[in-house]
């Protein structure tokens, strides 16, 4: 699973993983994770965490994809964040900054618009299982089946998520 986010390294310069496959911390954070979080069963998700821990993203062209984990260097630490990572009854997993249209200036930079999206389980029994969106901070609308169809949607699309 990890080699389809090597997909997204050629985009640019860095995917990072930050344990090693298969540690043991990982399993035991993860078990934490589902515990206090028992909606969430996509295994899909829950197979890269134990795998990976989380992984981020980054392109020269304004791109951002950080799948939250185990990290507070990549996104929001999913066992000792900050606050739950809940909204809207969505269990929150992972956000993009998405890049636009680029605009140049005077002084021959360039400026690039981008717009945030964020993805993230349902986590509620009054929800459609699934993957929610929510983009530029509207509500979250059911966007796919599974973990693994949001990763392939995400690289076919070129990250362009937000359309």
């Amino acid at each position: 699973m990890h080699a389809q986010f090597a997909v997204l390294a050629t985009w640019e310069e860095l995917v990072t993983a930050w344990q090693p496959p298969g540690d043991d911390k990982l399993h035991a954070q993860v078990a934490a994770l589902v515990e206090s979080h028992p909606t969430l069963t996509d295994e899909g998700y829950l197979a890269y965490l134990r795998n990976y821990g989380g992984a981020l993203v980054v392109r020269r062209d304004a791109f951002v994809l950080s799948l939250y984990g185990f990290s507070h260097d990549i996104g929001m630490h999913l066992v000792d964040g900050p606050g739950e990572p809940v909204f809207e009854d969505c269990f929150v997993f992972c956000d993009l900054v998405v890049p636009g249209q680029v605009r140049a200036r005077v002084d021959d930079t360039q400026v690039v618009d981008t717009v945030a999206v964020g993805f993230g389980f349902a986590a509620a029994s009054s929800k459609q299982p699934g993957v929610y969106r929510s983009v530029a901070g509207g509500p979250m609308a059911w966007y796919c089946a599974t973990f693994l169809d949001w990763l392939d949607r995400v690289i076919e699309s070129d990250g362009q998520v937000d359309r």
